[in-house]
């Protein structure tokens, strides 16, 4: 009886274990491409404003939060390829590019760059700027930038959506 209560004991034990923690930021999907399309279905410009500084009490205080952006493949069938992810500062200087150039993004996969808390480079009024191009028709990616701030009791979090800034059906973009 002792043995069976104890193995009992053990077995509970083992189910109650916690399941191994995923990493915050999966590794990114995106895959280099060597040879582009000739001639794209579609590509896109889309700029995403990234708040990196909440600024309240009539300029007297602010708040320095992360941010996360995000390219969501919406597509179920087709790849998209991300030509570039610019980071630019408050006054329209670039910063950096995040991906080394272009990369394919499979179906419905989704590709995150985080912006932490502490680079203040950007300033208040920092952006990217996205372009994407496909060989075929697709539906369009969702890009948006999550900001937030949980480390004290006043946390906010908050959406920032992309916005399409050139367009262009079976050509590549301009320079």
């Amino acid at each position: 009886m002792v043995k069976s209560a104890l193995a009992l004991g053990l077995l509970w034990l083992s189910a109650c274990a916690h399941p191994r923690k995923q990493p915050l930021l999966e590794e990114n999907p995106l895959q280099p491409v060597t040879v582009l399309p000739a001639t794209p279905a579609l590509s896109e410009e889309v700029y995403v404003p990234v708040y990196s500084r909440l600024v309240y009490s009539e300029g007297r205080g602010g708040v320095e939060l992360s941010a996360l952006l995000t390219i969501r493949n919406t597509d179920a069938k087709a790849p998209i390829i991300v030509e570039s992810v610019r980071y630019f500062d408050s006054t329209g200087k670039l910063l950096r590019d995040e991906v080394a150039g272009p990369s394919a993004l499979g179906p419905l996969a989704t590709a995150m760059f985080l912006l932490k808390r502490s680079d203040e480079a950007g300033g208040a009024g920092a952006s990217y700027v996205v372009r994407w191009r496909s060989s075929q028709e697709v539906t369009e990616p969702l890009i948006e930038a999550v900001m937030a701030d949980l480390s004290t009791s006043h946390s906010v979090a908050f959406t920032s959506r992309g916005l399409v800034t050139q367009r262009q059906r079976g050509a590549a973009l301009p320079p």
